[in-house]
């Protein structure tokens, strides 16, 4: 029998033929793309595609050039990190090889650089330094094209003055152009041109907009007009050591300009390292010179010295009686921490005691005040003031003082000031001979305070012993209230004692009871008896004692097991009880049997976790802002709880209801305590909307008051 198949049949068996055909020419061009991709040939167009539309219309194709665009941007990326890294390597060679012959470096590193980075010209400059002092005055300004001979200036109002005891100016010491070595000799100074700019600013300049007579006006690197030029300082420290300057055809890149800044720091280093051993070496030559030159004039400095020494003899003969007197006055000295200031009190010098003392250098002291040996609370009070008047007066002062050292420690002296006359008979300067007191202060102040706290045992004694008298008698009292209490907490809850090691010493009625033991029958047993076999052996139960051993009292829930095997739960808390040597002597527990609340709470729980199984449930807080939410609900809503928690209610309703009249009195029945149940049109985080049947309950704590919103839920149909 045959079977007739229809028209439409035909068409749609056709329409699946072509479907699978294309489907097939489709995996074939994929197949043939990947192939080439890992051949490494990230250029290759998608094959069988004539135009956008084709790649737009087939999901697969665009994946797969999408994957390809981005690995053609890890491997520019990876492209330039390996041209940074090989060139820093390349240039560390270079500035290692050629730190004993300066020009050979300037030339390498130029030459070097301009070849790297593919520029045309190069131009390195050095600070150069000269000691004439002069007082440069820099107008600050905004400046377009400083190299230019044409006024292209922005000035801004403020202006500095910078006065240096040394010239400034930028010297070429390396120039590159066009394949080969330039012999140019050229100085810019500070602030001249976009080179001294530089300087002065310490800042990359890049330049995309360059003047038409640039080069021949101010760089001399050549006469065609590049496409770019590239300014860069050479840093240490902060500290700019010379300017590097790049023309190119083409534009510098971004990692390029990056690299040119981080080799900087490397000529920077370099050169500054090379030139101070250049001075070095200089000086060494001068003083060995110098000391050859010495050595012609010794002769002549010898027989001027047989001149002198029939001359000296005299002199000393005049000079004993001086010297004597010298030398008592410098033991003096030596002895005492002394220091010199002038009439206004900066500070002229200091001996090495007095130094010692205080924990500074001299370097630091020449030229401060008197004031940072003392509180400042002080130094603004009239005392100090009359103070120094007194010294200015010729008046000597003598006394006890206390001062402060370096690292502001107090440091008691006994002083001596002394004003000073010169020549003219005027007061100039004021001598200072301290001795250091403070131990002896300390010791003075540590027996004060001793006697102090002798008088304050004393009467704390005296009040201890009047006290003690007055409390014997609420001692009394207390012990009879405490016997009471054991009385109503043996009448209340559950008790039994064991010592250290866990062996039962007593129990009370309640805990025999609860337990369904005499006492006779656990009399000196381990506690081990009422816990699970399993827990007994366990590390945790081991812990559990070392813990209570070591005076750490224990408070929870534990399950126990009573004499017939049954579990019971007790709301326990052992407590250990210490001797006067402080060493726990007994363990005691205070317990009561919570068993039925505990199988109450679990039934509590166990319907929770079925609700939580059959239902999406979500909370909130009184205002609708999301604080939790079960996976029922986040899979039916198709969100992540950390996409919606604290995010309004108002994420899952339709648009336009969210400011309705109705939607804000739902909100406003749910904080005044009303259920509000029926179903509901949501709206899920992919747009799709889900007919829900749903309950809001307010919940209350134990004031009355509404603090969350659980809503349970199930969905009806999807729309």
């Amino acid at each position: 029998m045959l079977k007739v198949i229809t028209s439409r049949k035909w068409k749609y068996l056709y329409q699946q033929e072509q479907s699978l055909k294309t489907l097939e020419s489709d995996i074939t061009h994929a197949q043939q793309f990947i192939q080439l991709i890992q051949a490494g040939d990230l250029a290759s167009s998608y094959p069988g595609t004539d135009t956008t539309d084709t790649v737009l219309n087939n999901p697969l194709a665009t994946s797969l050039i999408t994957m390809r665009d981005q690995m053609k941007i890890i491997a520019k990326k990876e492209s330039e990190r390996t041209w940074t890294t090989e060139g820093l390597a390349n240039f560390a060679e270079i500035l290692r090889s050629y730190q004993t012959d300066i020009d050979k470096l300037y030339d390498n590193i130029l030459t070097t650089l301009v070849k790297y980075v593919k520029a045309n010209q190069g131009g390195l400059f050095i600070v150069n330094t000269s000691d004439i002092s002069q007082t440069i005055h820099i107008e600050q300004e905004a400046v377009s094209h400083l190299h230019s001979n044409k006024s292209h200036k922005t000035k801004n109002n403020a202006n500095t003055t910078l006065t240096t005891t040394e010239s400034v100016e930028l010297e070429m010491v390396a120039c590159y152009a066009y394949d080969r070595k330039k012999y140019i000799h050229k100085k810019i100074g500070i602030g001249e041109g976009l080179t001294g700019q530089c300087y002065l600013e310490a800042e990359t300049i890049y330049l995309t907009d360059i003047p038409a007579d640039y080069l021949n006006i101010t760089s001399g690197l050549g006469t065609a007009s590049p496409s770019s030029v590239l300014i860069v300082p050479l840093k240490l420290d902060e500290k700019v050591q010379g300017v590097l300057e790049l023309a190119s055809f083409n534009k510098f890149e971004t990692y390029q300009i990056e690299f040119i800044e981080k080799l900087g720091e490397s000529i920077a280093s370099t050169i500054s390292n090379t030139r101070a051993s250049l001075q070095t070496r200089q000086l060494l030559e001068m003083s060995q010179k110098q000391a050859m030159e010495l050595k012609s004039q010794e002769e002549v400095m010898r027989q001027n010295l047989e001149e002198m020494a029939a001359t000296q003899e005299e002199i000393k003969r005049r000079e004993t009686d001086g010297q004597n007197l010298l030398i008592a006055f410098q033991t003096i000295m030596n002895t005492f921490a002394s220091i010199e200031f002038d009439m206004e009190g900066n500070i002229l010098d200091a001996n090495q005691n007095f130094l010692n003392t205080m924990g500074y250098t001299s370097d630091e002291l020449k030229g401060k005040h008197h004031r940072i040996f003392v509180d400042p609370i002080y130094v603004q009070t009239p005392d100090y003031i009359e103070f120094w008047r007194n010294l200015q007066a010729g008046n000597v002062f003598t006394g006890e003082v206390l001062r402060y050292s370096k690292n502001r420690q107090k440091v008691w002296m006994q002083v001596s000031y002394a004003p000073v006359k010169n020549r003219e008979g005027r007061y100039a300067k004021v001598i200072k001979l301290a001795t250091d007191i403070t131990a002896q202060k300390e010791l003075e102040f540590a027996t004060q305070q001793q006697y102090e706290e002798l008088r304050a045992q004393e009467e704390e004694l005296r009040q201890s012993m009047e006290e003690m008298e007055a409390t014997q008698e609420e001692i009394e009292r207390q012990n009879i209230e405490l016997e009471g209490l054991r009385t109503a907490i043996n009448s209340t809850l559950a008790t039994i004692e064991f010592d250290p090691d866990g062996h039962i010493l007593t129990a009370n009625d309640n805990f025999l009871k609860t337990m369904g033991y005499p006492l006779a029958d656990i009399f000196g047993k381990h506690h081990r008896i009422f816990v699970d076999p399993i827990y007994g052996n366990s590390d945790s139960y081991k812990e559990f004692w070392t813990s209570l051993r070591q005076g750490n009292s224990q408070i929870g829930e534990v399950k126990r097991f009573n004499s017939k095997g049954q579990e019971i739960w007790l709301s326990a808390s052992y407590t250990p009880v210490f001797d006067q040597e402080k060493r726990v002597i007994k363990i005691i527990k205070f317990a009561q049997d919570i068993t039925a609340q505990k199988r109450l709470t679990l039934d509590f729980e166990n319907q929770l976790t079925a609700i939580n199984r059959s239902f999406a449930v979500i909370e909130f807080n009184t205002k609708g802002e999301i604080l939790t939410a079960n996976e029922n609900f986040l899979e039916l809503m198709e969100y992540s709880l950390s996409e919606i928690q604290g995010i309004h209610h108002r994420v899952f309703v339709l648009e336009g209801q969210e400011n309705t009249e109705e939607y804000l009195q739902f909100w406003e029945k749910l904080r005044q305590g009303e259920f509000v149940s029926g179903e509901f049109v949501r709206q899920t985080k992919t747009g799709r909307q889900v007919r829900i049947k749903g309950s809001y309950n307010p919940i209350f704590d134990t004031n009355g008051h509404v603090y969350k919103i659980v809503k349970y839920a199930q969905q009806l149909s999807m729309l």
